[in-house]
């Protein structure tokens, strides 16, 4: 069984972990309602909290750093497979007011609110050309807010987002995000 434990630097022993098989599922514990789901990805933000990608059960869990369960979201859940919340990437605006999020099955970038865990926008597709995605693995930035995304599966490729600026978008599916003709 995996399981996350916080320990206290820098003498190595355990303060507590999350994980393994409970006796009763709580809110405070990584797992969902009926089995234990390996976390698939953990990111720190400014303020302290600790953001996990529950992958197979399509959400996102937060955490005081004591490993008090602050809240969660469910993304598209009802996802079959290999789960909708693979990775995620925080803005690099002080406030960190958005999360990037690799869905690498149904093959999308979403990006969500970190206050409100609610998803505004997304983009990308299923396909092998560029803005469209082959398993959407992780995703990162850079310095300069640029986005990367890598590939799983057959993908195996590593995709840049330039960053352009935060401008106003329609809510919900943006499609391929194709350059604009000049």
């Amino acid at each position: 069984m995996r399981r996350l434990a916080a320990s206290k630097l820098p003498m190595p022993s355990r303060k507590r972990s999350r994980g393994g098989r409970p006796r009763r599922p709580t809110h405070s514990m990584l797992t969902s309602s009926c089995e234990t789901s390996p976390v698939h990805c953990a990111q720190l933000s400014h303020d302290n909290l600790l953001y996990v990608c529950d992958r197979v059960n399509d959400r996102i869990q937060v955490f005081k750093p004591d490993g008090t369960f602050v809240k969660e979201s469910f993304i598209e859940k009802g996802t079959l497979g290999s789960g909708s919340v693979w990775d995620i990437v925080f803005s690099k605006d002080p406030q960190q007011r958005f999360i990037m999020l690799a869905d690498g099955q149904n093959e999308r970038v979403r990006v969500i609110v970190r206050d409100t865990l609610q998803e505004i926008t997304s983009f990308g597709d299923g396909g092998r050309q560029p803005g469209q995605f082959y398993g959407v693995h992780s995703i990162a930035s850079d310095s300069k807010g640029n986005i990367y995304t890598t590939e799983t599966y057959e993908g195996k490729r590593v995709q840049k987002f330039i960053y352009k600026g935060i401008s106003s978008v329609p809510l919900g599916y943006q499609g391929v995000p194709w350059p604009k003709k000049s």
